[in-house]
């Protein structure tokens, strides 16, 4: 049993997300308020699953998860400073990538405060694409 039970609140979240006859919109949005609202006051979500479970509503093994990529997904980095700040690189354009590039090389110093950054944007656009 959970340590801290569900608020009314959650109760009625769960069960908007979890009903097929809602909008996907409308259990998506219920389902990210629930999240949010069991971050901040609890239960703990794998409290939850082992109260599930000790009813019988799931099966004590658990599901197998998802393989890790095999490798990062870099368009997904993003740009962390500058007028495009927060920018995912895949919605930036090379020349932007580039001109990040060529700045942080400027000096050692940004090259090594930067050398992240640097590193995702030569394998985003390729070394040879980089120069």
């Amino acid at each position: 049993m959970p340590t801290k039970p569900l608020s009314a609140l959650q109760a009625k979240l769960l069960r908007l997300a979890l009903n097929s006859g809602a909008a996907d919109g409308e259990a998506l949005n219920a389902f990210a308020k629930l999240r949010a609202s069991l971050e901040q006051d609890g239960p703990n979500p794998h409290e939850l699953c082992d109260a599930l479970q000790s009813a019988g509503f799931a099966l004590a093994e658990e599901a197998p998860l998802p393989a890790a990529p095999i490798k990062p997904d870099y368009g997904l980095c993003k740009i962390p400073f500058g007028k495009n700040k927060g920018t995912l690189f895949m919605d930036a354009t090379p020349f932007e990538l580039r001109s990040i590039w060529r700045w942080c090389h400027e000096d050692e110093a940004k090259l090594l405060k930067f050398r992240d950054l640097v590193h995702d944007i030569e394998m985003f656009l390729g070394p040879e694409h980089v120069y």
